[in-house]
């Protein structure tokens, strides 16, 4: 009787089988044997990979930026500051001028109020080019200077000079208008007193 011998020691992908086997049967066996080699193969370098790219990520966090990415940034910073600053320059100006032409409307207000109830003479004295005073008869009481850029302009309507009272009745000794501008921006704001003593401000 004759055995048939199948070897056990082939190489990884290859396997002898007795001739019997059906020759379609043993190419699909090693084909099988093919992938699944290929799949090992494959599956045991993906933890390789991750460890090199993790280890390059790393490398290349601790090496931090060079000195032409820095440079790069610093600039990019200094360009976004400066057009931010231009932008912001006329809202500035324009609120600084809305500021002074609040703190004086107020101060005037606080004058006619003084006048009315302590019924002594408050008046409101400007001097050119930024600044004005406020008096209790002779007596200073204060002195303001407008913030910087912003300047005392025409004075309209004002019989008695550039200067504001009120009577013991709460009325203004004279109606009139004072403008403050802020000549680099060409912007100027119009305070206005009227006779019954009410006052506001409007820009021109």
């Amino acid at each position: 009787m004759s055995t048939v011998q199948v070897c056990t020691s082939f190489p990884l992908g290859q396997r002898i089988y007795p001739k019997w086997v059906n020759r379609k049967k043993r190419l699909h066996s090693t084909r099988l044997l093919d992938d699944r080699s290929l799949f090992c193969r494959i599956h045991k370098k993906i933890p390789l990979l991750l460890n090199k790219l993790s280890a390059f990520s790393v490398q290349k966090l601790q090496k931090g930026f060079t000195i032409v990415e820095f440079i790069l940034v610093i600039a990019l910073m200094a360009l976004v500051a400066l057009l931010t600053v231009q932008s912001l320059h006329p809202y500035l100006s324009k609120n600084r001028l809305q500021g002074a032409a609040d703190t004086l409307v107020s101060d005037i207000r606080e004058i006619q109020q003084s006048t009315l109830t302590h019924q002594q003479s408050y008046s409101l004295v400007f001097t050119y080019p930024n600044m004005y005073s406020v008096w209790q008869d002779t007596n200073l009481m204060k002195e303001v200077v407008l913030p910087a850029g912003i300047e005392l302009g025409a004075f309209h309507g004002l019989s008695t000079g550039p200067s504001i009272s009120f009577l013991y009745n709460g009325a203004a000794s004279d109606a009139g208008s004072i403008e403050l501008t802020d000549p680099s921006r060409g912007l100027t704001i119009i305070v206005e007193l009227k006779t019954t003593g009410s006052v506001l401000w409007r820009f021109q």
